[in-house]
């Protein structure tokens, strides 16, 4: 599948002299930035200039329209479009859709070298949520050792440190990796790789980087007053 900023169209092989075969997909939709498209169980997640959708190579359906697409877009920063980027990751069946956002709920505010915010879609519960992201430019996954030894760990506590002793000893797993750039006007003191794992129940030991996080807020609008 080809994209471009517009339009999607198909590229089959035919063999022959032809060798290739192009088709017009979609004309009312096209991607946001290189690297903003993730594929998932045979179909395409992608970030648009106008919506986030997803298809399955013959019809796009969005996935934000009705729920959170005013709210990505009237807060995105269109003059730093090419700072967007799409992560997936399935073990959390999350798909992250990174963009540098002015939002008024945004704990790092007015980035200018990388993005402060995913939008992050979980496919397995069709819920949205938004994420704070420390200015990061990349994300990778890495089979990351982070087997915990009495060795490694002499210096840190077990407040500090993320998950359980048994689930982390000797693990080798491919774990998520996030390249963030330093910005001291947003307390990102240098730059660094970080590894994503959720607070609670998390498989990393390495401490956690307090800088990088901010506040939790819940929203709720449109109350039913039942009337």
């Amino acid at each position: 599948v080809l994209y471009c900023t517009a339009s999607v169209s198909s590229m089959d092989y035919v063999g022959g002299n032809e060798i290739f075969a192009f088709r017009k997909l979609f004309d009312e939709v096209g991607v946001i930035n290189p690297n903003c498209v993730a594929q998932v169980r045979g179909l395409h997640y992608v970030f648009d200039r106008n919506d986030i959708y997803v298809h399955d190579g013959i019809s796009p359906r969005s996935i934000a329209d009705g729920r959170v697409k005013a709210f990505i877009f009237d807060a995105l920063d269109f003059s730093r479009s090419y700072l967007c980027f799409v992560q997936h990751d399935a073990k959390l069946t999350e798909i992250r859709f990174c963009y540098p956002a002015g939002d008024e709920f945004a704990g790092f505010v007015n980035p200018t070298t990388g993005c402060n915010r995913q939008a992050v879609f979980n496919y397995s519960n069709d819920t949205w949520t938004f994420y704070d992201v420390p200015n990061i430019v990349g994300t990778a996954k890495a089979a990351l050792i982070s087997g915990a030894s009495w060795d490694t760990d002499l210096d840190q506590t077990f407040d500090e440190a993320g998950g359980l002793w048994m689930s982390t000893e000797g693990d080798e797993d491919r774990h998520c990796l996030i390249a963030s750039r330093a910005d001291p006007a947003l307390g990102l003191t240098a730059n660094r790789i970080y590894g994503f794992d959720v607070l609670t129940g998390g498989r990393l030991t390495q401490e956690i980087a307090v800088e990088t996080l901010k506040p939790a807020i819940v929203v709720r609008t449109g109350i039913d007053l039942d009337i």
